[in-house]
């Protein structure tokens, strides 16, 4: 799949013990999480269980560098997570498996992803990605900054030969 497919929940709602839940959150952390920048972190550093990605709170959701976004950034997010969440209700009988069936996605929701694939890149800068592989190097970097590592090129293959 292009993208994870979550959703918001009733409060009477039960979920799986595999599945994860973020209580009392906005739309705007739906949308980060539905994210194509979200999906490449994860697909990056996951776990796998057979082909399947297995989804981690302290790997995938603790560990992705996210910036702080501002009040405008929060606001415009909201919008479009809200769009996303809107445009699913133009298909009653698909299920979310159903919607996000990489060969049965329909267009219009398609778009709306990826409209707000753009405003979480914004987020991260300004300057639009040109690749996968340049969205995951941005993110890496983040994080080695935001966890105070040394950069990945200073370290030395001799020194981990022999562990």
């Amino acid at each position: 799949r292009e993208y994870i497919p979550i959703g918001f929940l009733h409060s009477n709602e039960i979920i799986h013990n595999s599945a994860f839940a973020i209580y009392g959150t906005e739309p705007w952390l739906f949308g980060v999480l539905s994210s194509r920048m979200h999906v490449l972190w994860v697909k990056t550093i996951a776990g796998r269980i057979r082909d399947d990605t297995r989804y981690s709170a302290a790997i995938c959701y603790n560990n992705f560098p996210f910036p702080t976004p501002n009040q405008s950034q929060i606001r415009h997010l909201n919008t479009l997570a809200e769009n996303i969440l809107l445009t699913r209700e133009k298909y009653p009988s698909k299920n979310i498996a159903q919607l996000y069936d990489p060969d049965k996605m329909p267009s219009d929701l398609l778009c709306a992803h990826k409209t707000l694939d753009v405003a979480v890149e914004n987020c991260f800068r300004s300057k639009p990605f040109t690749s996968d592989e340049e969205r995951i190097a941005y993110l890496f970097t983040l994080y080695e900054k935001i966890a105070g590592l040394e950069p990945a090129e200073s370290f030395q293959p001799s020194l981990l030969e022999n562990t």
